[in-house]
Parts: C-alpha cells; sequence; structure tokens
C-alpha cells in the first residue's frame, strides 16, 4: 500500500498560480504517521520551475517534506504538455518560461521496415527557468534532487537521522549538511555529481524540430544512446551510487552527522564510538547489494537489532552476521534475470520498489 501526498509546493503564491490547495502540514505529518503503523510506503511529489517558484522556495518545499518524513519524495521537472493551460502562450509569457526538448528515457526506437530505415521518438518539452527562477538556480535544485534520491529516499540513513533526531537536529538539516559536502566533493561522489548535471545539460535541445532531425541521422542517434544520454540520469546516477560507490556515500552521510552533532556541541567520544559502529553496520547491510551470496559477520558494542540500540550499549561485543534470506535471493535472482545486470537495469528497478528490499537480514550468533 502507498499513501501519497502531492503537493507540487509549499509556496502559497505558487500553489494560487496553478490554480491548487494543499493539505495541511498536520494532515501530511499524520498521513507518513498512519503510513508506519499500517507499514505503508508514504509518498510525495513536488514540481521544479513552476510559476512564481525561487530556488529558495523550492529548497524550503523539499526540507518540508523531508521534515515531515515521507519515505519516497520525488521531484519532477515541470512539462508543458500540448492543451493545457500552462503550455498556453498567455502563460509563458506572464511567467518568462524558458524551456528546452528531451527525448523521454527509453521511449525512443530505430526500426527497419520495408527496407526502410527510420527513428520514432517521444519527446517531450521542460520549463528550466522563467522570470522567478534562473537556469543556474533551476541546476542548484536539480542537484539537490539528486541529494534527495541518494541520501533520503527510501529512509537510506534512516537508523542515522533516527540518531540524530535525539539530539533535537532534524532530517532536514542533515540533508542540508550532506547536500553542501556532496557538492563540494573531489571524489567519486563528486564526480557523478557532476556528470549528473552535464547529462542533464546535454540532454536538452532549444528546438524541437533540431532534436527530430538529429534522431533521423542513425550515425550521431546511436552515438547519443552509446553515451548514455537517452536513459534517466537521475535513476543511473543512484544506480552508480548504490552500486559502487555505497562506502563513499556512508561515509558523507556520517561526515555530515558528526559536523552537526559538533556544531551543538554533543560529539563526545560515546557518540563517536556509536556513529563508527553504525557506518560499519549500514555499509554490511547495504554494500554490494547484488551479491547475494556474500554473508559477513563482525563484532558490535550495541545490539542494532533493537529499536534504540544507542540507549543500551553493551558491556561485550556481540557478533551480527548479514545475510540475504532465500527469499530475496529468489527476488532479487529474478530482478536481475528481467532487467539484467547493467546500471541501467538496476535503475530501472530502484524506481519500481524501495531498496530496502535489498538489504540485508540480520541475526545474532
Amino acid at each position: 500500500m502507498t499513501l501519497s501526498a502531492s503537493v507540487q509546493s509549499t509556496n502559497p503564491k505558487v500553489l494560487e498560480n496553478i490554480k491548487r490547495d494543499n493539505i495541511s502540514a498536520e494532515q501530511m505529518i499524520e498521513l507518513t504517521k498512519s503510513g508506519e503503523i499500517l507499514g505503508a510506503n508514504s509518498y510525495g511529489e513536488l514540481i521544479l520551475s513552476l510559476p512564481g517558484e525561487t530556488k529558495e522556495s523550492h529548497f524550503k518545499s523539499v526540507f518540508y517534506m523531508i521534515d515531515a518524513e515521507v519515505n519516497v519524495l520525488r521531484i519532477y521537472q515541470l512539462l508543458l504538455l500540448p492543451g493545457s493551460e500552462i503550455s498556453s502562450e498567455n502563460s509563458r509569457k506572464e511567467y518568462g518560461m524558458n524551456t528546452r526538448f528531451r527525448l523521454i528515457p527509453r521511449c525512443f526506437g530505430k526500426y527497419d521496415y520495408l527496407n526502410k530505415n527510420f527513428s520514432a521518438t517521444e519527446i517531450e518539452e521542460v520549463c528550466i527557468a522563467n522570470n522567478t527562477l534562473s537556469y543556474q538556480d533551476y541546476l542548484d535544485c536539480r542537484s539537490l534532487t539528486l541529494s534527495v534520491e541518494l541520501f533520503y529516499n527510501d529512509m537510506i540513513f534512516k537508523e542515522l537521522t533516527t540518531f540524530l533526531k535525539t539530539f533535537e537536529i532534524s532530517p532536514s538539516d542533515f540533508m542540508q549538511e550532506v547536500h553542501n559536502i556532496a557538492n563540494s566533493d573531489t571524489g567519486e561522489v563528486g564526480k557523478i555529481y557532476k556528470s549528473f548535471i552535464d547529462k542533464d545539460q546535454k540532454s536538452l535541445w532549444r528546438k524541437k524540430s533540431e532534436l527530430e532531425n538529429f534522431c533521423k541521422k542513425f550515425s550521431d542517434f546511436n552515438q547519443y544512446i552509446s553515451d548514455n544520454l537517452a536513459i534517466n540520469e537521475l535513476f543511473e546516477s543512484r544506480a552508480i551510487m548504490y552500486l559502487k560507490y555505497m562506502e563513499e556515500l556512508h561515509s558523507i552521510a556520517f561526515s555530515g552527522a558528526k559536523k552537526l552533532l559538533n556544531k551543538n556541541l554533543m560529539l563526545n567520544k560515546e557518540n563517536l564510538k556509536y556513529l563508527d559502529e553504525l557506518f560499519r553496520f549500514s555499509l554490511l547491510r547495504k554494500k554490494d547489494l547484488l551479491s547475494i551470496g556474500n554473508i559477513f559477520t563482525d563484532n558490535f558494542h550495541y545490539d542494532f537489532l533493537l529499536d534504540s540500540p544507542y540507549k543500551h550499549p553493551l558491556s561485550k561485543s556481540i557478533p551480527i552476521t548479514f545475510f540475504h534470506s532465500p527469499e530475496q535471493q529468489e527476488f532479487i535472482s529474478k530482478c536481475m534475470n528481467q532487467y539484467g545486470f547493467s546500471i541501467d537495469g538496476f535503475g530501472r528497478l530502484l524506481q519500481r520498489g524501495p531498496i530496502s528490499a535489498y538489504y540485508r537480514k540480520t541475526r545474532l550468533e
């Protein structure tokens, strides 16, 4: 079961412009709490580049949804669908909308029929700036979208954010910190952010006719596809990070947590010890997700199988084993047989179910 809250924006002026009203903050929190009780997945949606939106108001909407603790937050780009009010000439002029055209990921093909070669594509128009949101602001917001996918969605670092909340450090505080660290990173994570923005820009065309003509040139179109510019760059980036750089992702997340605790004068010896052990515990559950035969055992001074392990430190270490259950092994094998073992295949899987389904189970030895 999924409980959905599609708020689009929390900016009153934006909501007025698009003739929409949202549920209250209290109702949003009640929704997520109900989801937890029912064991359901809570899901929220925002749209970037809506009329009247600014970088600041968009960031505020993102952090609002994160503090409401929906399990998954999807941030979509504004599409100007033919025939919709927002795509009319009046709306374009009133809000100063600047648009580009792109291929819809995987909605294209090359065909040979009756001795003729031709391509067929689905093209959409995307708003990349308006009179309140510059193009650079748009790119900054897209970068935040990637951070949400990497560090928040499916509650990938829930154990860490739950610990931080005991010191009155909110999930949005955590997100702001790790977003800043990731964007300035000079290692593999930083490369993923740069590649994501580069591909986002390269996939956009000023004129629809230019993109259509390009797709008719088979040699150029083949190169475009081989450069991975015709797939969803957001889910591709997430798949790469989860499959190849889960440890680097953890390093940034836990570095952000330590900075926040230090700012709040809470980074003492005991908290450092807990974070170091939680780092190992979390990583052993989540690294090499598709290696279903790998079993790990490590020793910990906290029973991480409890709801609040940090409240009950142990006098001596205990061994915890990490493994994929037989049901998980069967499930993962079926998924891989259907979607393949490529980055694109795993990226498609991430759109269809929670990443937590791939985490290793744990047991005390």
